[in-house]
């Protein structure tokens, strides 16, 4: 397992740019609103970086001559088959 720090890090940068836009709606100036949203983020917030995706090689196959579509299988899909919900459906 791996972890995203850089992910991390722009997650926390992007909630530093919108507390700094909230307060600067606020009236308060642009300096003070960045220093001011730097330090609510850095004490309010607690992040943590998010595993790192795996990066993962599938196997597809066609029908000879690739007549008849692809084929691909792999943990997570969803597979619909529309023939059944039209049978269901009716």
């Amino acid at each position: 397992m791996d972890w995203d720090y850089s992910r991390q890090r722009e997650k926390e940068a992007e909630l530093t740019a919108q507390t700094g836009d909230a307060l600067k709606q606020l009236g308060v100036d642009h300096g003070a609103a960045q220093a001011l949203a730097k330090r609510i983020v850095s004490v309010c917030v607690t992040s943590t970086p998010p595993e790192r995706e795996v990066v993962l090689c599938h196997l597809v196959t066609l029908a000879p001559g690739g007549r008849g579509g692809g084929r691909s299988s792999k943990l997570g899909n969803i597979r619909l088959d529309a023939g059944k919900l039209m049978q269901a459906l009716s």
